[in-house]
Parts: structure tokens; sequence; C-alpha cells
């Protein structure tokens, strides 16, 4: 008898230790280049080894964690794009991430970089629903990971919004096919091989759940997770989606961005597989207690960086934010578009125009390095002097006002233009230079090359005449701008260019 209750008690402690345990879900996405930490408002922030600290610390009092990334690694700070994010897939490598998804930042060069990066990375890319124009995958659909003998299911998905975001030179080569159809199909094929479905996705939160990641979780069954990128959007608590089908509530999850915050979620293990017990964001604050094996292998990088962009060009009479750049004017945006028409005065433009989407970094108060305007400014684009008609720019300003709030493709306008719109937010009128543009004439316009090419769908760029195409970036021209127009003193004031017509 004594026997059997010794056998009993084993039992009984291997069960324990078998379902007694936790299982932890460590996230982040859009690190957008910033592979050290930063200073938001007067606080070092982010980077790879305050990040590598805590996962470090995490993984020390728990066995099972999986570590995951929702895409957007490339397109940050300088110290990142001089090397191509080279020094942000070796923290990621070092940091031994199991999977990342691919966010439409990783499309932005081209399919080779992609290519390149893949085999740069330790860890596989994931990526369901953006093919290769023959149909194969350009990165594994979906992982299963075994873990604790449960087996759990991590598919990739992308934005879709690629598709007039992207180069046209490779959209050409994809296949980008709608997230919710190629969700349910992976779904239905891997369902009964796992434990647990974990959506590891790069679609954004909207407000509207008819579209990302929100829109995948009431639409598509037996999805038990959702671990979202691409809107920014800081979560205090998940968000639980109803699923229509099922009826079970479905939590989404996002980490901010930049690499300010890791998300962590905690699941039981039992008998009964995975259960989902909470989830928390972790701010990230760069310490003395920062990893320091990770931080000497990048200081390299950072230390060459620093010798190209430490000049001080000026000095900035207060913080410049980019909060709102993607839904009303905007001093970085400003400064952008002036500096276009001071840089082409001697060709006569008649204005000049740029997206939300490419203004990118904050500007602290203080002393202003190149690296800082770089920062602000990531993308290499070049200023395009084009003729436009008239009809094209009304087209072009209703389809930023109507179709591009809250996105990327929100444009701004030099200081000359002004817009007035009636209480259904249709167009009035448009005004430059306080003459109304008339949709027969032909005007002189500067933009970005990106927006010139068609970018964010504005394919009536591509009805204009190219002019001229400028021999620097645009943030050189902004650079340039700084030191010579502005004596280096940067005061950017603004007025309301949309305007609501008077009764």
């Amino acid at each position: 008898m004594k026997k059997y209750y010794i056998v009993l008690l084993l039992l009984f402690v291997l069960v324990l230790n078998i379902y007694g345990e936790k299982l932890i879900i460590l996230h982040t996405n859009d690190h957008h280049g910033r592979p050290f930490g930063f200073k938001e408002n007067e606080i070092m922030v982010g980077g790879l080894p305050a990040r590598a600290t805590i996962i470090n610390q995490i993984r020390e009092e728990n066995k099972n964690v999986i570590l995951l990334d929702c895409g957007d690694i490339n397109d940050g700070l300088f110290e990142s794009n001089l090397f191509n994010a080279a020094p942000d897939f070796l923290g990621y490598n070092y940091l031994k991430y199991d999977a990342m998804t691919l966010g439409n930042h990783e499309f932005y060069k081209s399919l080779q970089n992609l290519k390149d990066q893949q085999i740069e990375a330790k860890f596989p890319f994931l990526c369901a629903n953006i093919l290769n124009k023959d149909g194969s995958y350009l990165a594994e659909p979906y992982l299963i990971i075994e873990m604790n003998g449960l087996k759990i299911g991590i598919i990739g998905l992308t934005t879709t919004t690629i598709e007039y975001s992207a180069p046209i030179a490779v959209t050409n080569e994809l296949q980008i096919i709608d997230e919710v159809k190629v969700a349910q199909q992976i779904v239905d094929l891997i369902k009964d091989k796992v434990d647990y479905i974990i959506a590891l996705t790069h679609l954004g939160i909207n407000k509207d759940d008819n579209y990302g990641s929100l829109r995948l979780a009431r639409l598509v069954d037996n999805i038990d997770l959702v671990i979202d990128g691409h809107s920014h959007t800081y979560l205090e608590k998940p968000i639980f989606v109803t699923n229509e089908k099922t009826k079970k509530e479905v939590p989404v999850v996002q980490a901010n961005c930049w690499g300010t915050h890791i998300g962590k979620a905690e699941f039981d293990i039992s008998d009964k597989g995975l259960t989902f017990l909470n989830w928390e964001p972790i701010s990230i604050v760069s310490t003395e207690k920062d990893d320091k094996v990770l931080h000497d292998l990048l200081s390299p990088y950072l230390k060459e960086a620093t010798q190209l962009m430490g000049e001080i060009i000026g000095k900035s009479d207060k913080y410049y934010g980019t909060e709102t750049v993607r839904m009303k004017e905007n001093e970085l945006a400003s400064l952008c578009v002036q500096a276009m028409l001071w840089y082409y005065e001697k060709e006569k433009p008649d204005f000049s125009v740029t997206n939300g989407g490419g203004v990118r970094h904050f500007l602290n108060k203080g002393d202003v390095k190149k690296e800082d305007i770089y920062n602000v400014f990531p993308f290499d684009n070049y200023t395009v002097l084009l003729e436009l008609r008239g009809a094209d720019i009304i087209n072009i300003v209703e389809k930023s006002i109507n179709t591009k709030v809250n996105t990327g493709g929100y444009l701004h306008f030099s200081n000359n233009i002004k817009i007035t719109l009636n209480a259904n937010k249709s167009i009035e009128q448009i005004k430059l230079n306080n003459k109304v543009i008339e949709a027969n004439k032909t005007y002189r316009i500067l933009t970005n090359s990106y927006l010139a090419n068609g970018g964010d769908s504005y394919t009536e760029f591509l009805n204009g005449k190219k002019l001229s195409i400028s021999q620097k970036f645009d943030r050189e021209i902004v650079v340039d701008y700084i030191k010579t127009k502005l004596n280096g003193k940067i005061k950017i004031q603004i007025t309301p260019q949309i305007i609501k017509a008077s009764k």
C-alpha cells in the first residue's frame, strides 16, 4: 500500500511538472531601424541592448518562452539605414527571435534586398498572403513550434496596402491576396495538427473592424490570438473581438512601435492545452543594465554613423512631433515642402506637396545634427518638378482628404495652398496664392519621387510631365535649407490650410 501511494505521489508530481507551467510569448513590432536607445521627452527609450536585458530576465524566470516580431524592421534612423538594417538583424539574431512576419517596409527597396535579408536573418520570415508572381511563397506561410508537448501554429500575414505603397517594380512581381481568405485556408489546413493558433500579422488596428487585424479576428474562425503590427498602436490591455462563426472572444494585441515596448502574453499549460491568462506591454528604457555584450557588438555601427552625421546644422526652438502628421497640418512636413520650394526657386514652381508617411521621427528642442534630419526623412526620395493639370490636382486633393486620413498617404502642401471644404467634406475650392485652381490649366508642382511615381495610389501624378529631378535626396535639401535659408534657426509656424466653408 505504501508503494502504491508513493507511485501516486510521483505521478502527481510528474503531472504538476508537465502542466503546472506557463508559456510566455514576447512580441515586438515596427522596430523601424532603431538598434540603439533614443531620447524621447528627456528619457532614453528603446534600443536592442535594453530589450535584451528584459528578454533575458524573462527567459531566466520561465522555461517556455517564444519571441516573435510583426515586421517593419527596416526604414528608421540613420544608424540603421546607413547599413541597410545590418545592426538590427545582428541584434535580432543575438536575441534569438523565433520568427518575424514581413511588414510593408520589407518590400520598399527590392525583392533581391528582401532575399538578402532572409539570408542575413537566423530566423524564418513569415508571410502567407504575399506571393511571388508565379504563385510560390516568398516566405514561409506558417510555422509550428513545439514546446512542452504542445504544438503552436503561427501564421504570417501582411497588409495588402503594399499594392500601392511599395514600388511598382516590386509589386509587379507579386501576387497580393486578401489576408482573410488566405488565413482561413491555412487555419483549416493546420487546425487538427496544432493545439493553438496565433496570427502574427502586420495589418494594423483600426477603429473600424472592417479593416486590419480586427477584421481578421472577426471573420476567421479558430484563431486563438492575433499579435499585430503596422498601426503603431499602444494598448494597455488586449482588444477582444467576437468571432462571427465561433462566437469566441479573440484577443488582439500590439506593442506600440520603435522598440519602446515589448508585449508579454502569458498562458497556462494544462491537460486541456493552452489557456490565455493575461497580456501586458512592458516599457523598454535604456539604463546601465543594458546588455553589454550586445551593446559592444552594435557600437561600431553607431560610431561610424556618428562620424558621418554628427555635424550640428542648427538649433530647434521646441519639440516638433509626428503624432498627427497623418491627419492634419504638421510642422515637419511643412519644413520639407518649403525646402522644396526654396531649392527649386529659380524654376518658379507653383507649389509643393509631400506625404505624411515620409515624415518618420520627431525633432527635439536644442541642437540639431545632420543625422536628426536624416531620421525625420529617412527615405531615398528625390524632389521632382512636373507639370500637372488642375483636374488631376483637384482629384489628388480630394483623394487625400476623403480616403487618406490616418494613413501615410495623407498629403501636406506648401503654405500658398488653401483648401475649402463643404459640410459633407467635399471640396468647394482649392486656392493657389488666393486664386482658384482651374481644372483645364497646367501647373508646375514639386513632389517627392515616391508620389511622382504613383505611390500611395496617387496615379494622377503619372499623368504629369516630369521636367526635372533633383540631384539630392529630399533630406539633403532640407539640411541645406536649414543651414542657408534659415541660418540654422528652426522655428516652424503653420497656419490652417484646410478650412470649412462659411454658411
